[in-house]
C-alpha cells in the first residue's frame, strides 16, 4: 500500500482484494505523515523559500527566481567549490529535479536541482559538496562519507535540516 497527499488531498493505492478495515488501520497509522503533509502543501500555496528566508508568495514567479539565482550565485559558488577542492567536473548543470536535490553521473556532469536556489547557502554548500565528492566514490560507501566528512564536518547536521526544505 502507498500514501500520496496530492492537492491537500490523500491517495491510497492498495491491491483490490485488500479488505478496507485493513486500509483503514494502515491509514490511521500514518495519520500524523497525512497531517504534516497536507500542512506542508498548503504552506507552499501561501509561501517559499529563497536562499533560506521565508517569503510570500504574493505574485512572484518563484521558479524564476530560483532559476536566475542557481544561475547567477549557486552554479558559480558550485564551480568554486569544485576549485578549491581540486575537483574538475565535466560539466555543473541546473536540472528540474524534484525528488533529489543533485546528481552527478559516471562521466563528471552535475546536475543540480533548481530547487536547491530555496536552501541557505550553507545547505546548497553541502549537496555540491556531496555531488562533487562522487567525482571520487560513485557511491555511498564508507570511503565516500569519510571525504564528505573531510570537506564538510557538519555534514550529518546538514542532511537533518534539508529535510525541512523537502
Amino acid at each position: 500500500m502507498t500514501l500520496q497527499v496530492v492537492d491537500a488531498k490523500l491517495i491510497v493505492k492498495a491491491p483490490y482484494f485488500l479488505p478496507d478495515s485493513i486500509i483503514d488501520r494502515f491509514v490511521q497509522k500514518h495519520r500524523s505523515w497525512i497531517e504534516k503533509e497536507v500542512e506542508k502543501q498548503r504552506w507552499h500555496k501561501e509561501k517559499f523559500y529563497h536562499l533560506g528566508t521565508i517569503f510570500d508568495r504574493a505574485d512572484v514567479d518563484v521558479e524564476a527566481l530560483w532559476f536566475k539565482t542557481m544561475e547567477e550565485t549557486v552554479v558559480p559558488r558550485a564551480w568554486e567549490l569544485a576549485q578549491k577542492f581540486g575537483d574538475k567536473p565535466r560539466s555543473i548543470k541546473i536540472s528540474r529535479a524534484k525528488k533529489r536535490w543533485g546528481s552527478c553521473s559516471v562521466n563528471g556532469n552535475i546536475n543540480l536541482s533548481f530547487r536547491l536556489a530555496q536552501l541557505p547557502t550553507e545547505l546548497i554548500d553541502y549537496v555540491v559538496i556531496h555531488e562533487l565528492c562522487h567525482l571520487h566514490h560513485f557511491n555511498h560507501s564508507k570511503a565516500f562519507w569519510s571525504l564528505v566528512q573531510e570537506r564538510y564536518p557538519e555534514y550529518k547536521v546538514a542532511r537533518k535540516r534539508l529535510r525541512d526544505y523537502l
